[in-house]
């Protein structure tokens, strides 16, 4: 083996120490900090998520009582899903009869589960004007039973006449009847 002068053995022993930094760095120290910092950013959203948490719990009655008063379910005895549907129903045609439409047919739709709550639909066929179904839909989205107008279909009839044809289906929430409590579930559930 051939004897090193003292500059190349210093290039060697250079060399080594940057290959052997580089091997540290890329192996051990570079995976302990990524580490570090995706832990460090987990336990600053947990933070976070438990002070919200808190804080929400804190407000825990007026939270209950604010969704009790936006479905309507305060101290009263609750209402059951049909004379909900009942209210809808007359609500409708009454708002129709103020706007002036001919309601042709009101058919109710299964109801659908949404989280907390319960999904009613109802498909109203009618007739009438454009300024008359502006009317209604202004009127419906007014609505204290807060109806919401999942779809509207608009056709003209042909030949001179202004009469439209509409399919509109509008659906309300309600409670769900087996929860005692929005929050309690969702405590559970998660």
């Amino acid at each position: 083996m051939a004897t090193l002068f003292p500059r190349e053995k210093k290039v060697l022993l250079f060399t080594a120490l940057v290959a052997g930094f580089a091997l540290l760095h890329h192996f051990l120290l570079d995976p302990f900090f990524k580490e570090w910092r995706d832990l460090s950013a987990e336990i600053r959203l947990t933070e976070t998520r438990l002070r919200k948490i808190r804080l929400l719990l804190r407000k825990k009655t007026d939270i209950e009582s604010a969704f009790k008063k936006y479905t309507g379910l305060s101290s009263k005895k609750e209402e059951g899903s049909e004379e909900k549907m009942t209210g809808v129903l007359q609500e409708i045609e009454t708002l129709a009869q103020k706007s002036s439409l001919k309601i042709l047919e009101l058919r109710p739709l299964p109801q659908k589960r949404k989280e907390f709550f319960l999904e009613q639909g109802l498909e109203v066929s009618a007739e009438g004007t454009a300024s008359q179904f502006a009317q209604f839909i202004y009127s419906l989205l007014d609505s204290p039973n807060s109806l919401k107008i999942e779809k509207l279909e608009l056709n003209s009839k042909s030949g001179q006449d202004q009469l439209l044809r509409a399919l509109v289906i509008v659906t309300t929430l309600t409670k769900e009847p087996f929860l005692k409590s929005p929050l309690h579930k969702h405590a559970l559930t998660h």
